[in-house]
C-alpha cells in the first residue's frame, strides 16, 4: 500500500476549508482507484477525510457554568478550555497555566476584515474558537514546576526566552515561527548522544526529552511535529513512511494545521532533500517567507543552516549564564507582495517538480520570481477597494501597473489608530508607496481625521478638499460644483468615476437635499457601483434617487452594532426595490472591485464573488 501518496492527497485535501475539500476529496478518490486500484486504499483515504472533517465542524455551544482551565498563553491574550469547547482570555498578565477561571459573560470574537491584513477572527476560527470572555475571576491558580518556571523567566523581560521557550512573539519571523531554539538545541543533544550510543538508543531519548520539555515549557505545534518525525523514525525505517506518519498523525491532531509554517517548512525540505532537489532549497525559503510574512530576511535566508545552530548556542548560554545577554541578531528585510498569481504558479511549479519533470522548471521558478519582485506593477487591472475601518470612510483607487494610486477619505477611530494598524499596512501590502491623490469628501472625524497619521506614513503628492479643484485625471470628476449646502454634510465632494466601462458614484455624506440637487442639475447619471451617502442613514438614498440611478452594487461602509443603527432600514427597501446587490461592509468585511475591458469582478473578505459583463449581472 502507497503510504506516501496517501498522505500526500490527505495533506491536500485538508488545505480548503469543508465546501471546496469535498470536491477535491471526490477527485482524488478517482485518482487514487484509476492509478492503484486498492480498497484499502481508498478506506484510509476516506476514514482520513471523515475524522479531519468531522474534527473541523463547528463545536457546540459553549457552557459557561463549567469552569475553565488556562492551556495558552499568548502575547496579548490566553486560551481557556473546558469540556464544550475554548474561550479567549484578556489581560493574559495576571494569568498561568491550568489556572481555574469562571467565566461570566462572553461575546463573540470579532476583528475587521480586510484581505491580508491579520484577522484575530478567522485566526481563533481556524482553531475553532468563537467566543471571548468579557468578564472573568480567576477562582484558583497552580502551584506547579511549570508555572514557577514560566514566572522566573517572564521576570526576567527578556523577548528571546519569551519567543524561544513559550513562543510569546514580539515579532514574527521564519526562526521564531518554526521555533528553531529549543528544535536545534534538541538536534545538538541528539548529535552528542549519537556519538556515544547508537542512533535509535539517541532517538529514544531525545524523544523522552522532548515531551518532558513540553510538559514543562509549552507543547507548540513545531514540537509536536519534532515528536512525531522522531517517533515515526523510531517505527520505520523508509523514510517515506516516516514521511507519511508525521504528516497524517499531526493534521489529526491539529486539524487545520495544514498550512502551518512548522509543518509546511519540514515537508518541503525533506522532499527536496530525498529526492535531491537541494539546490532549490534557498529559492523554496524564499518563497515560504514571502507568502508567510510578506517580507524576505536576507539576513536569516542566506544563513539560515549557521543559524539554526547560533540560535541553540545562544539558548544554552542564556540559561546557563547567570546574568541577562540581550542578544539580537541582525535583519535584512524587503517587503514583497505575493497575490493569488503568484501562489498558483508555485503550486504548478510544484506539481511539475513532484511528478519528476525536469523541463522548463528553471524556467518558471524564474518567472515566479521575477512576478513576486514586480508584483504591484504586473496587474492588468483598474482596482477599487473598500478598506473596511468600521464606522467611518476609507476607498483606495489603483490604475493597472500601479499608474496612480488615489485614496477617497481617511476615516479615523476614538478607540484605535486606523492609519497605522490598518490603511498604512493595507498600502503596503500593495506595493503602494506614494498616494497620488487623495479626496477628503468633508470635515468630519470618521471620514478626514487620518489626514495628519497618513501624511506622516506615507508621501501624498496632490490633497483636493472642494469641488472647484481640478481633478489631475481625465477619468474622474466632481459633481455639483454649483449647489446649495446647508451643513457641513452637504459640503461633500461627490465624485464619478468611469472606468473600463464601468461607472462608480462616491456620494460621501451627502443628504437627500444634494440628490434631488444632482437630479435637477444632470439628465442621468449611469451608475454601477454606488458608494451609499452618509453610511446608509436615512438622510440619504430617498427612494427617488435610487430609482433614479439604479445601481448594480451598492457599498455601505459601516461599523458592526454601531450606536447609529446605520445603516437604515428605508434605505435598505430601496436598494431592494431596484434589485441593487448590497455590501455592507459589517457583513462581508472589505469590498475589491476589479475592472478590465468590459469585464467587472468582485470579491469580499468573506469570502463572497461576483461577475458583470457590461451591464449584465
Amino acid at each position: 500500500m502507497n503510504f506516501f501518496v496517501l498522505a500526500l492527497c490527505f495533506y491536500l485535501v485538508t488545505i480548503p476549508d469543508l465546501y471546496y475539500a469535498f470536491f477535491l476529496f471526490v477527485f482524488l478518490i478517482l485518482f487514487l482507484w484509476i492509478r492503484f486500484h486498492q480498497k484499502k486504499l481508498l478506506f484510509l483515504f476516506l476514514s482520513l477525510f471523515l475524522l479531519n472533517s468531522v474534527s473541523k465542524l463547528p463545536p457546540p455551544a459553549l457552557d459557561l457554568s463549567k469552569d475553565f482551565s488556562v492551556v495558552t498563553i499568548k502575547k496579548g491574550y490566553a486560551l481557556a478550555s473546558n469540556r464544550s469547547g475554548t474561550i479567549v482570555l484578556y489581560e493574559p498578565e495576571k494569568l498561568h497555566y491550568q489556572d481555574q477561571i469562571r467565566v461570566h459573560s462572553s461575546r463573540a470574537i470579532e476583528s475587521l476584515g480586510n484581505f491580508t491584513l491579520f484577522s484575530f477572527e478567522k485566526h481563533m476560527a481556524s482553531q475553532r474558537i468563537y467566543e471571548q470572555a468579557d468578564d472573568y475571576t480567576i477562582l484558583a491558580q497552580k502551584d506547579s514546576i511549570k508555572n514557577r518556571l514560566y514566572d522566573h523567566f517572564k521576570s526576567k523581560n527578556d523577548p528571546f526566552f519569551m519567543s524561544a521557550l513559550y513562543g510569546i512573539h514580539e515579532k514574527e519571523s521564519m526562526i521564531a515561527n518554526l521555533g528553531v531554539p529549543v528544535l536545534a538545541l534538541l538536534n545538538m543533544v541528539r548529535s552528542t548522544i549519537k556519538k556515544r550510543w547508537n542512533p535509535r538508543k539517541a532517538q529514544w531519548i531525545t524523544l523522552v526529552l522532548a515531551v518532558w520539555y513540553g510538559s514543562l515549557f509549552v507543547l507548540s505545534s513545531s514540537l509536536i511535529r519534532y515528536i512525531l518525525h522522531t517517533f515515526g523514525k523510531l517505527l520505520f525505517d523508509d523514510w517515506k513512511h516516516q514521511f507519511s506518519f508525521f504528516v497524517i498523525v499531526y493534521l489529526l491532531m491539529i486539524p487545520y494545521g495544514s498550512l502551518d509554517l512548522c509543518l509546511v517548512f519540514p515537508m518541503l525540505s525533506i522532499l527536496l532533500y530525498r529526492t535531491g532537489n537541494q539546490v532549490w532549497q534557498l529559492w523554496i525559503n524564499t518563497l515560504l517567507q514571502a507568502f508567510y510574512f510578506r517580507s524576505i530576511d536576507f539576513f536569516q535566508l542566506l544563513f539560515f543552516s549557521f543559524l539554526r545552530k547560533i540560535y541553540g548556542l545562544l539558548l544554552i548560554g542564556k540559561l546557563l549564564v547567570p546574568f541577562s545577554l540581550h542578544v539580537e541578531l541582525p535583519s535584512w528585510q524587503w517587503k514583497v507582495y505575493p497575490n493569488v498569481l503568484i501562489f498558483a504558479l508555485f503550486l504548478f511549479w510544484l506539481f511539475h517538480w513532484c511528478i519528476g519533470k525536469k523541463r522548463h522548471q528553471i524556467q518558471l521558478a524564474l518567472i515566479i520570481t521575477v512576478s513576486l519582485l514586480f508584483a504591484p506593477y504586473i496587474s492588468p487591472f483598474f482596482h477599487v477597494f473598500a478598506i473596511n475601518i468600521g464606522q467611518g470612510d476609507c476607498f483606495l483607487l489603483v490604475e493597472p501597473f500601479n499608474r496612480s494610486a488615489t485614496m477617497i477619505d481617511c476615516g479615523q477611530n476614538l478607540y484605535r489608530d486606523n492609519i497605522e494598524e490598518i490603511v498604512f499596512p493595507f498600502l503596503e501590502d500593495r506595493g503602494i508607496s506614494k498616494l497620488d491623490l487623495l479626496l477628503l469628501t468633508h470635515d468630519d472625524f470618521d471620514h478626514s481625521g487620518g489626514l495628519e497619521s497618513l501624511q506622516n506614513k506615507i508621501e501624498i503628492e496632490q490633497i483636493i478638499t472642494d469641488s472647484s479643484q481640478k481633478l489631475p485625471y481625465p477619468f474622474m470628476q466632481n459633481l455639483l460644483i454649483d449647489r446649495v449646502a446647508e451643513d457641513e454634510n452637504e459640503t461633500s465632494l461627490i465624485t464619478y468615476i468611469q472606468y473600463d466601462g464601468f461607472r462608480y458614484l462616491f456620494m460621501g455624506d451627502a443628504s437627500a437635499n444634494i440628490e434631488q440637487q444632482l437630479m435637477d442639475q444632470y439628465t442621468s447619471i449611469p451608475c454601477d457601483v454606488l458608494k451609499v451617502g452618509h453610511h446608509g442613514s436615512n438622510t440619504i438614498s430617498s427612494k427617488r434617487f435610487i430609482d433614479w440611478i439604479v445601481p448594480k452594487f451598492s457599498m455601505i461602509s459601516v461599523g458592526k452594532d454601531n450606536r447609529y443603527h446605520h445603516p437604515s432600514p428605508e434605505v435598505i427597501a430601496n436598494l431592494n426595490d431596484v434589485s441593487s446587490i448590497i455590501l455592507q461592509t459589517q457583513d462581508v468585511g472589505a469590498l475589491h472591485f476589479m475592472t478590465w475591458k468590459n469585464h467587472l469582478f468582485l470579491e469580499t473578505d468573506a469570502g463572497y464573488y461576483g461577475y458583470q459583463y457590461n451591464g449584465d449581472t
